[in-house]
């Protein structure tokens, strides 16, 4: 039979599966390729945000909060206080496994942010937003200030 006696209903549809089955193949892809930038940036994305932890974790005192960041197994921990008559202290443990990085906070709340890959480059995924660098850092921190009771001015 030629497609010339073919009703509409089936070419059309034949048409949107092969068109489907196309995007499925594009789509595969794509993460194929993100997960190998992941795998060979993801490394460098977490000494990167460490690096801008501590940029930041180092210049707290200036609103009044004392910070460090530390080695912990598996991974970092960040402590925080407020430096007052009644500070109030809270930490957040850091860790990456490579696709991801997970927080468990001294609250006991835990969760994870993936890493995923915007414009060629590994970003981190904070909920739906792609953050990186500096930005990453401040995403971090400010739920732990929060914690503390210091509003954070972005």
């Amino acid at each position: 039979m030629t497609d010339s006696l073919v009703p509409d209903w089936i070419q059309n549809t034949r048409d949107r599966n092969e068109a489907m089955s196309a995007q499925a193949r594009r789509e595969h892809q794509e993460a194929l390729l993100a997960t190998k930038i992941i795998q060979a940036d993801g490394a460098e994305f977490w000494k990167q945000l460490r690096k801008d932890l501590e940029i930041a974790i180092h210049s707290l005192h200036l609103i009044g909060v004392r910070a460090v960041l530390s080695d912990v197994p598996g991974g970092l921990q960040i402590r925080m206080n407020t430096e007052s008559t009644m500070p109030r202290l809270t930490y957040t443990n850091l860790s990456y496994n490579g696709t991801a990085i997970h927080f468990h906070t001294m609250e006991d709340e835990s969760s994870s942010w993936r890493l995923c890959v915007a414009s060629e480059k590994v970003v981190l995924n904070a909920d739906g937003r792609l953050l990186s660098g500096e930005s990453a850092a401040l995403a971090i921190l400010e739920p732990i200030l929060n914690r503390i009771g210091v509003a954070v001015q972005s």
